[in-house]
């Protein structure tokens, strides 16, 4: 599967960017990642929303780039990740980010911590 990253609104909350990520999150295609998100917040985005429900596989690169876009929005807005199959979160959970980003099963659960 390529590769692929799209980016819109989420329907609940028009102040919030949503990236949906589709496919494997490697060291080949983290630099796709941080490239669109880092454009995303050059215009201002600060409520970023990432939407994991369609990646399969996530590496330490691609995790970083989380870290990276956390950085950068963290002091004026937030970092929500949603989606995350059992084996993403796998890889998460191995490097501690459940304790520095704030994770949730599904788009129902990111609309109740809003409310």
């Amino acid at each position: 599967m390529e590769f692929k990253v799209d980016i819109g609104r989420a329907e609940w909350d028009p102040k919030t960017t949503v990236i949906k990520l589709h496919g494997s999150l490697d060291a080949q295609t983290a630099p796709i990642f941080e490239k669109e998100a880092m454009s995303a917040i050059a215009r201002g985005e600060r409520r970023i929303l990432v939407d994991c429900g369609g990646i399969n596989f996530v590496s330490s690169a691609g995790v970083g780039v989380f870290m990276v876009i956390l950085s950068e929005v963290e002091s004026e807005g937030f970092l929500k990740v949603m989606n995350l199959s059992d084996e993403v979160f796998e890889s998460f959970d191995i490097l501690g980010i459940p304790e520095v980003m704030e994770i949730y099963k599904d788009e129902k659960e990111v609309r109740k911590s809003e409310a």
